[in-house]
């Protein structure tokens, strides 16, 4: 889950992910189910790529939440990848290491070309989200 959560915000430049309001990046991974459940080769070939198969349950903040989608960004702190940030506003979001970047753009070089178009399509969706969260 780590790798998906880093490569959706590496689709999603300059768009970080507020610390306290996670809707817009389970929303995101509720379109991107969708992309998955419409044919077997779309799941079939997002399992190949070693990405998990997405499980929601019903919560009362973001509506549907993401199962592993919390501990993937404690995950992603720990090893330094992911950066919390106070803005001006007051608000943490937590943003991509500049660092980090290039190296998971690289990596999704490495996908089928239907999963990395996936993961672009989820990291614009979350950009989209976002701002209209904000």
């Amino acid at each position: 889950m780590s790798f998906l959560l880093e490569s959706i915000l590496a689709c999603a430049p300059d768009t970080p992910l507020d610390a306290r309001d996670h809707w817009p990046l389970h929303e995101a991974l509720r379109s991107l189910d969708h992309w998955l459940n419409e044919e077997a080769h779309n799941r079939a070939v997002w399992c190949t790529a070693g990405f998990p198969v997405l499980q929601f349950v019903k919560d009362p903040d973001v509506g549907w939440r993401a199962s592993g989608v919390t501990r993937a960004i404690w995950d992603l702190v720990s090893d330094g990848t992911l950066i919390c940030v106070d803005e001006d506003d007051g608000c943490a979001r937590f943003v991509l290491k500049a660092l980090a970047t290039p190296h998971i753009r690289r990596e999704l070089m490495h996908l089928s070309p239907e999963c990395a178009a996936a993961l672009q399509r989820t990291g614009h969706r979350f950009a989209q989200n976002a701002t209209m969260a904000s």
